[in-house]
């Protein structure tokens, strides 16, 4: 992304906190505009089969996440 003039966000050097940004600009194209915080215009042109992949496994997984945090919570409610 680098050779079309795309650089990483200033405010992400280092932990990784754009990855969710990526993860989803390469899924859906609503997130692929051009925004203050995040550059995602390129992304899926440049992802991998590998990217993709690891993508997917992200997605995946926070949403798994999310929804088990609301079950508890839910379930917590009704059964206590």
């Amino acid at each position: 992304m680098q050779e079309n003039g795309v650089s990483s966000p200033s405010w992400d050097r280092g932990i990784g906190a754009s990855a969710p940004f990526y993860a989803l600009a390469t899924f859906v194209k609503r997130a692929r505009k051009s925004t203050p915080l995040f550059d995602g215009r390129f992304v899926a042109k440049h992802a991998r089969p590998i990217d993709k992949f690891l993508a997917f496994l992200h997605l995946v997984s926070t949403s798994g996440f999310i929804i088990s945090i609301f079950l508890m919570v839910v379930l917590e409610y009704f059964l206590l």
